[in-house]
């Protein structure tokens, strides 16, 4: 089951809109282009790309943000199943050897794998 669906929606949104956003200014600066003097004059080109430019960052920048969305979801989800796979391959509860390394008021990385081995040592 995939978490946060609402940023699935919005990320898919984005990607959407971008497709809209890109058509639209397409169209937007074709009629630019012909208004201000058709397509293969000076204003026309100008006109051209005085919309299509900006339609094109936007369309990029939008294709971006929905990207990072989906960057994000997947580096949550990469870090649950990693720590996880930790959990079932030392056989520790989660939080145990934080529960004890803030017991003895040392924190860190070397105070949770001292701890763990403390407990490994205790057990077996």
């Amino acid at each position: 089951m995939r978490k946060y669906p609402a940023l699935h929606v919005i990320a898919t949104a984005l990607k959407v809109l971008t497709v809209v956003v890109g058509l639209a200014g397409f169209i937007m600066s074709i009629k630019a282009a012909h208004i201000s003097g058709g397509m293969f004059e000076d204003a026309g080109v100008f006109g051209f790309f005085t919309i299509f430019t900006p339609t094109v960052i936007s369309c990029f920048m939008l294709y971006a943000a929905a990207e990072l969305i989906y960057l994000l979801m997947d580096m949550e989800e990469n870090t649950r199943n990693t720590a996880s796979s930790i959990r079932q391959q030392t056989g520790t509860a989660s939080l145990l050897p934080m529960k004890v390394a803030s017991q003895t008021g040392n924190t860190g990385y070397a105070a949770t794998t001292a701890a763990a081995k403390e407990k490994e040592e205790t057990e077996g």
